[in-house]
């Protein structure tokens, strides 16, 4: 082991006085400093990791954005497709409804244009349904 000497401030060196002192924590001074390198390196490695920590929790808040976003536009086309169904479901009824007003206009057509005599026996015994066809 290389050797070396270091120079310390006031309140450093009543720190390692302290715990070197009544040598319940540390033994000698090399003891502390080894201890505190070894601190030191590990503090060190939780800050790498806390830095990654950080980065993956960007990386995942971007993707909850983008889920979000994804989450809204679904959201988006289930109203549209709810309205065009709505819309579809009116145009079917109006197309029956047509399709009724339709029938009902060549009804009246065919007995307005049916000759006197056909029109008084339909009024007897009903418009057969072949002459509304």
């Amino acid at each position: 082991m290389g050797r070396r000497t270091v120079t310390l401030d006031e309140d450093a060196e009543a720190i390692v006085e302290e715990k070197v002192e009544d040598g319940d924590e540390y033994d000698s001074v090399s003891a502390l400093v080894r201890e505190s390198m070894k601190e030191y390196d590990r503090a060190k490695s939780l800050r790498d990791r806390v830095d990654e920590l950080e980065e993956e929790l960007a990386a995942v808040r971007e993707q909850r954005d983008r889920l979000q976003e994804q989450a809204d536009r679904v959201n988006n086309l289930e109203t549209k497709v709810e309205r065009l169904e709505n819309q579809k479901r009116m145009i079917l009824e109006q197309r029956e409804e047509h399709a009724q007003l339709q029938k009902y206009v060549d009804e009246e057509r065919t007995y307005r244009t049916a000759p006197l005599t056909k029109r008084i026996k339909w009024w007897f015994i009903g418009i057969p349904e072949e002459q509304t066809a």
